[in-house]
């Protein structure tokens, strides 16, 4: 693992409060069955909440997302222009040849 796998996160184990606008609050149902992102029903968090739930990690372009509890066995890689923070129960990957 340590040959393809810099650094690996998991999200915090809390949930934020929603806002109207801002960065992408990242969630299980976001991820689908096939390996893809699904933009078309997102929640937001505020720009101040989003300092605190990327402190650990923000997700960048080329990371691996997946979900490690409830809807198993889905992943993603996140897209070039992605702005927002890991929900809970979704874990990050980032691969070696990122860092």
């Amino acid at each position: 693992m340590k040959d393809v796998m810099a650094e690996f996160y998991d999200g915090p184990h809390a949930t934020p409060p929603f806002s109207s606008d801002g960065p992408i609050y990242l969630g299980i149902k976001n991820m689908t069955e096939d390996g893809h992102l699904d933009f078309s029903d997102i929640r937001h968090i505020s720009e101040d909440d989003y300092v605190t739930w990327t402190r650990r990690v923000e997700p960048l372009p080329g990371d691996v997302v997946f979900t490690y509890e409830a809807s198993l066995h889905r992943y993603a890689i996140i897209p070039e222009g992605f702005r927002g923070a890991l929900g809970r129960r979704v874990a990050l990957l980032r691969p070696a040849l990122m860092s």
